[in-house]
């Protein structure tokens, strides 16, 4: 560190989700990639199972305009259920604190020109993209535009000592840094304690401290990349569950077209109804077995440290709110098919009576003709 200014790398992470699964075999046939599960460190014990995303190496870059830059490095992590998360990482040297916020603006050289690094994964993604699409099973999905959620770790490599006492003589730009404000703004200081406040720390020599956007990790060891896990992880729950969130409006809006057509009808299909219903059941099934899922993902953590993280983002992404959206839609679907399927059971036995008083009146004839005889 020179003057005061620090070292380290900054992550940026921008997850897809692509559709409701991915072969991961058809992807590894086809692209250049291996198949790995990011290893945990800290206390987190060895028995934890991890995914194991399709990791593939997609560019590199090393030079720069600004002596700041050191290199910068992308890769694409696929997963099975179908998401799509590129990571770049991009070292820098000799840069003042109270400038990381211009870092996501830093140019360097790629392919034949300058870029920035949201470009950067824009330009990959685009390509990567029409790659991936004969492996990616959209079913219900294909009805929703794609979604992407982005996520920046600025991590500082430095020997600070103390990087609380750190964060804190510069409290007020980190407190806007991590909200994304512009710097100059001056906080109010219980805006500063809000932000600031949720630190977490695993030895006395580093610090992370998250915000809904981007993250600070002071760590000499450079021993953070669980944390950057457990970061994507929680991303990736939150993109998830609001694609599922859509798909099931979605499908909400047809499924109640579909059967105000049919009860709008004279005569009641019985066929229509029962075929309507089908759809509904395993519609709902489907999408309580990927609530399951996403939702399951945070259990692979254990109640460990990074645990607590992964709590801690849970909080400042809502992911419960988004559990609960959910359900609310799921129940809603389920009083549909209830609708439906009490419908089929009224025509059942409308048609029952019918039939049955047909008979009656019949034999009520017949027995009045043989009165008469």
């Amino acid at each position: 560190m020179n003057n005061g200014a620090v070292n380290g790398e900054m992550i940026m992470m921008r997850l897809y989700n692509v559709g409701r699964h991915i072969d991961l075999s058809s992807v590894l046939g086809q692209l250049a990639g291996t198949r790995v599960a990011a290893p945990l460190t800290r206390d987190s014990p060895e028995n934890i199972s991890l995914p194991k995303p399709v990791v593939i190496d997609v560019d590199s870059a090393s030079g720069a305009p600004s002596p700041s830059f050191k290199s910068a490095t992308l890769r694409a992590k696929v997963y099975e259920e179908g998401v799509v998360a590129f990571i770049a990482r991009l070292a820098f040297e000799g840069v003042p604190p109270e400038k990381l916020h211009e870092l996501k603006n830093l140019e360097f050289k790629a392919g034949d020109g300058t870029t920035v690094v949201g470009s950067w994964i824009e330009r990959h993604y685009q390509e990567i993209l029409p790659r991936l699409e004969p492996f990616v099973d959209k079913e219900y999905y294909k009805f929703v535009s794609i979604e992407s959620e982005a996520y920046a770790a600025y991590c500082i490599t430095d020997e600070l000592g103390d990087p609380f006492g750190f964060v804190q003589g510069r409290a007020n730009y980190f407190a806007a840094f991590l909200q994304g404000d512009n710097p100059a703004l001056r906080y109010h200081p219980r805006q500063i304690r809000s932000t600031l406040d949720n630190q977490f720390s695993y030895m006395e020599n580093d610090l992370a401290i998250f915000d809904m956007d981007r993250c600070l990790i002071f760590d000499p060891s450079r021993d953070y990349e669980d944390i950057l896990l457990v970061a994507e992880l929680a991303n990736s729950q939150v993109l998830q569950l609001s694609a599922l969130d859509k798909v099931l409006d979605h499908e909400l809006d047809v499924a109640e077209d579909d059967l105000r057509r049919i009860f709008s009808r004279r005569r009641k299909p019985f066929r229509a109804l029962g075929r309507k219903a089908a759809e509904l059941k395993k519609l709902r099934v489907d999408m309580v077995f990927l609530l399951e899922n996403i939702e399951n993902t945070s259990k692979i953590i254990g109640d460990f440290f990074l645990a607590q993280i992964h709590a801690h983002l849970s909080s400042l992404f809502k992911l419960a709110d988004w559990s609960t959206s959910i359900r609310n839609r799921l129940e809603a679907l389920e009083d549909i098919y209830n609708t439906a399927r009490s419908d089929i059971s009224d025509s059942l036995f409308l048609y029952m009576e019918i039939f049955l008083t047909a008979i009656f009146a019949m034999e009520f004839v017949l027995f009045l003709a043989g009165l008469g005889g």
